[in-house]
């Protein structure tokens, strides 16, 4: 069996003459993938609540005279939340997520992250953000 596949129309075609077995078995080893992290159609919407996007896939079989009728493969893709990220060094310094500043007594506030990065690869609102003194200051 022949097999061809055309990129822009994403269809895959096999040619013959080969017998209905091997027909058979290069059917069975069609596989899906997507690697968008969004496919389109999929109810992508704020908070994380995101539905489930659909592709459907035709199959068809002929032997020179009649065809088959369609059947279908339906892929139910299931949306994942990806965590959202917090970078305090924003890719500086190596692009590692924590940041080390210096204070000397005295001298006021200190910005701690001025160049602060926040994403969410599947969502363009958050829910909330918490920041936190661990070792109290002196006087406190």
């Amino acid at each position: 069996v022949q097999v061809q596949f055309d990129a822009g129309t994403h269809t895959l075609l096999l040619q013959g003459p080969a017998a209905v077995a091997d027909f058979a078995a290069v059917l069975a080893s069609v596989v899906y993938r997507n690697t968008a992290d969004e496919p389109s159609g999929a109810g992508v919407v704020a908070l994380g609540d995101d539905g489930p996007a659909q592709r459907t896939v035709e199959f068809e079989v002929q032997d020179g005279t009649f065809s088959s009728p369609l059947v279908y493969a339906l892929v139910e893709i299931a949306m994942v939340n990806d965590p959202p990220r917090v970078d305090l060094s924003g890719g500086a310094s190596g692009g590692g997520v924590d940041i080390v500043v210096n204070y000397v007594e005295g001298m006021g506030v200190l910005v701690l992250a001025p160049n602060v990065t926040v994403e969410d690869p599947d969502d363009s609102l958050l829910q909330s953000a918490r920041v936190e003194l661990n070792q109290k200051p002196d006087g406190a």
